[in-house]
This record gives structure tokens, sequence and C-alpha cells, in this order.
């Protein structure tokens, strides 16, 4: 997992050849104009998908971790609370893996809280188990998803 500033972004574009694209198209595009739902940047490589939502509170936030794609998520307005764990500690399967969906659920605890604050992104990648949503406000964030290969 990765928490950084979106001005910092450009530090990880090396990580992934579709990185760079990701966060050019957060930070070219006016988010908060941005309408909800999935948005294709590059097919089904990378894609962003924007949120309005109300946050479900800690008790109520699921783990969940993605194989074939990475998140990396913004807060556009509001503050995301998003709990954190190694994949691979996560033992209490809720849901198991969807292939189709590129989703399976835990309900573990997490190693750790914290916020997604506007202008920060948070990195999932496949190693990581999160549990976004953890807020009690409502919410607005964009989701890129990127695929791993």
């Amino acid at each position: 997992m990765i928490l950084d500033c979106l001005e910092q972004a450009n530090r990880y574009y090396k990580l992934h050849p579709q990185f760079k694209s990701a966060f050019e198209f957060l930070q070219k595009t006016d988010l908060k104009k941005l309408k909800t739902g999935r948005h294709l940047i590059k097919k089904n490589a990378l894609f962003a998908i924007a949120e309005r939502r109300p946050g479900k509170g800690k008790k109520a936030a699921k783990f969940e971790a993605h194989h074939k794609y990475i998140d990396i998520q913004v807060a556009v307005t509001g503050t995301d609370v998003i709990g954190w764990k190694p994949y691979h500690k996560c033992k209490r399967i809720e849901k198991k893996y969807s292939p189709e969906n590129d989703i399976e659920f835990f309900s573990d605890d997490p190693n750790v809280w914290f916020n997604l604050n506007p202008k920060t992104f948070a990195i999932f990648f496949p190693e990581d188990a999160h549990a976004p949503l953890a807020t009690k406000a409502n919410l607005f964030k964009v989701i890129i998803k990127v695929a791993v290969s």
C-alpha cells in the first residue's frame, strides 16, 4: 500500500506502465464534475469509477481484495476512513473470490485505520486488503482500476 499526496504522484510512475496515465487523469480531470459511474481511460486496462455515497462506519466496512486490478483511490470531497491489512494475513473469508467481479471479502480486523483526505491517494495492490468507506460522512471518491498485467 502507498499513501501520498497527488502532487507527489510522479514519484510512482515507474511502478507500473499505466500509473502515469492514471495519475494524469486524476490531475487533469475536474474530478468534482465527474459523473457517477465508470469512465474508460484505456479500455479495460485502465478505468475510473466515480462514487457518491454515504460511508458505512468502521463496524460495517468490509475488507476487500482484488487479484486482477490495482486500486488507486482518491477522496474528492469528504474524508474516507480506510482499514488496511496484508492480504495473506486475512483469515476470515466472508465471500469467496469472484473472478467476474475481481473481488473477495473478509471480516478480519485491520492492522491500521487511516484517513484518506482530499488531494491524497492510496494505492492498493493485490497484496493489500482494504476496508474503504469506513467514514460515517457522505463521500465522493474516484477509484482508478489499473490492470495488473
